[in-house]
């Protein structure tokens, strides 16, 4: 997986350099990868990276879709009611 491998190695750059939006991108990419593979655990933490520096820089749209994603992956494991949690924050937003 070297998409995977690539995004870690991007991320403490990213870190560094401040760019939260790319660093969030980043969380966020990985998280999809990580939801193909049927890594619901690690895709949730890369969701919930996204959503925590999404919502620092008040992107809107990432944090949104952030949340939708957090409800996929709570849906795919069969928590409901946490999916439907997310996508309800996600559509305040």
């Amino acid at each position: 997986h070297k998409a995977l491998e690539l995004y870690r190695q991007a991320l403490p750059i990213l870190r560094e350099l401040k760019h939260k939006e790319f660093e969030a991108n980043t969380w966020n990419s990985a998280g999809s990868i990580y939801q193909v593979l049927a890594q619901l655990e690690n895709a949730a933490e890369s969701f919930q990276a996204a959503l925590s520096l999404y919502r620092q820089i008040k992107d809107d749209d990432g944090e949104a879709g952030a949340l939708f994603n957090l409800g996929i992956i709570s849906h795919d494991a069969a928590r409901f009611d946490a999916a439907i949690r997310y996508y309800e924050e996600a559509l305040s937003i």
